[in-house]
This record gives C-alpha cells, structure tokens and sequence, in this order.
C-alpha cells in the first residue's frame, strides 16, 4: 500500500513539472519580445562586448569590405604587372639600340688597328689608309658610353629571366635612383653623340677623325689603290652609329617618361596597405 502511494505521488510530480514547462512554453511564445532576425553579413556587422544580445552591431559605412579590398588588391596588382613588363621591354630596347651602336663602331676601330701601319704608294709617296695623326678618342668615348650601356642592360635583363628579385637586386640602383639614372643616361649619350658629331668636322680643312675621314672625298680619291678600306662602307656604318645613339638619347627620355608611372605604382600600393589596415581594424571585434 505504501509503495502505491509514493508511485502516486512521483507520478503526480512529473505531471505537475509538464504542466508547469507547459505553462512557461505558452507563456515565452505569447509575450516574449525577442526578435530573431537573420545574421546580417559579416563583411557589415561585427559582435562586441557590451552590446545588446539579441542585435549584431553595424560597422562603419567606410570600413573595406572583403569585395572592396580585393578589388583594390586586382588592380594594385595589374598596375606592377604592366609597369614591370613595360620597364623590362624598356631595358631589352635599350639593350638592342645600345647593341646595335656599339657593333659599327667596334668593327671601325678593329678596322683601323688591322690597317694603320699598311702603307700604299700613292702618286710616289707612301701613306696609310687614314688621316694623318688620325684622332682616334672621338670614338673611343663613345665606343665606352655604347659598351658601357651594353652591359647594364644585359645584365638587368639576364636578371630578369632568372628572377625578379635579382632583377631588383641589380636595378637596386635605378630603382632608387631611376630619375637620376636615366636623366644621366639622355645627357651621357646626348653629350657623347654631340662630341662624337663635333669631331667629324675638319680641323684645318682636314678630317682627322675616323668617321668624318671615311665620309671625306680625299679618302674616296684614294679607294682606287686602297682595297683593304673600304670607306663608303664605314662611313655608313658610324653614321647608322650616330643615329642610333640619337635614337637612345630618345628611348631614355622615354623610360623617364616611365618611370613616372611609379608613382602610380606607389600611389595604389598605399591604398591597398590602407584598405588591409581598415580590414584588419574592422574585424577585429570577431576575434574577441
């Protein structure tokens, strides 16, 4: 009899524990005030310490959202994309020019060390295929500008193919210095090609210099007797020389032209830092 009566009483009990979540459930779903709205997007709330429990916290209308930073991070990336393809096929048409200058002049001076002690009889006297005391620095010097520019670019450009980053290594002064470098480069040449240009005149009705000899009549007067010179052909080859170097003179005027797009460069990499910042600032609040 007593076993019955506590089995009652328990029974009793868990009705009456049903009836009271029964009670609480009506009572929560008619008078509760609590709003479930959806989670708004990350990228425009954030969740905080001491906010209201039941809302997410917008965030700033001018913080970067993750489509905005990368939209930001694309054409940072496609402004170093195209500036440093541009500044490698600006070195590789440096190269080639500075190539081409330098290969006519080179075989003019292999040409008139082979040839300055061969004597001819010319009109019963003996001479050699060039002027007297020929002046020969004119085209040294600018010999030494193409060569000098020859070896920068092929070194900037074997740079390169291996690697970017040696590429910068080796550009590490035209990359700090890039103005400089190539304002140098356009007085260099310009100043090489003017002296170059000023030694083909006569000195004393006379052409004592390599090109302006070769280009002269009194070396076409002595073609016929002279077969190991052949003049016309050098005289073309150091003018095709002088244009070329114009032509750098041009092409580095060009580059510094350039190289003001760095400044681009530099302006959209800082925008993009800024945007990172402002994001890494913005969801800062999540990782709390």
């Amino acid at each position: 009899m007593a076993y019955h009566d506590r089995a009652a009483r328990a029974s009793a009990g868990h009705t009456g524990q049903w009836e009271g979540h029964k009670d609480l459930s009506q009572h929560i779903k008619v008078g509760s005030s609590i709003r479930l709205e959806p989670i708004p997007n990350y990228e425009t709330a954030s969740v905080g310490p001491g906010m209201n429990h039941d809302r997410y916290q917008p965030l700033t209308p001018f913080v970067t959202t993750d489509a905005r930073l990368q939209q930001i991070e694309a054409r940072d990336r496609r402004v170093k994309l195209w500036i440093r393809l541009l500044k490698f096929l600006e070195r590789l048409l440096s190269l080639i020019l500075s190539i081409l200058t330098l290969i006519p002049l080179v075989m003019t001076l292999v040409k008139f060390f082979q040839t300055k002690n061969i004597y001819y009889s010319v009109d019963g006297t003996q001479r050699t295929a060039w002027a007297e005391n020929s002046i020969v620095w004119y085209t040294y010097l600018y010999t030494a500008v193409a060569g000098i520019s020859c070896l920068f670019n092929t070194s900037t450009i074997l740079a390169y193919i291996v690697g970017v980053r040696r590429a910068n290594a080796v550009e590490d002064v035209a990359s700090k210095w890039e103005y400089l470098v190539q304002g140098a480069q356009i007085v260099v040449w310009a100043v090489s090609a003017g002296i170059y240009r000023y030694g083909r005149e006569p000195v004393d009705g006379k052409f004592r210099d390599l090109w302006g000899w070769t280009c002269s009549q009194d070396a076409a007067a002595l073609q016929a007797v002279v077969d190991d010179v052949d003049f016309e052909k050098y005289c073309g080859m150091q003018t095709a020389s002088f244009n070329l170097g114009i032509s750098n003179v041009a092409q580095a005027v060009l580059a510094l032209i350039l190289y003001s797009f760095a400044f681009v460069r530099t302006r959209s990499k800082k925008q993009a830092q800024r945007a990172h910042a402002r994001y890494d600032e913005a969801r800062e609040p999540l990782r709390s």
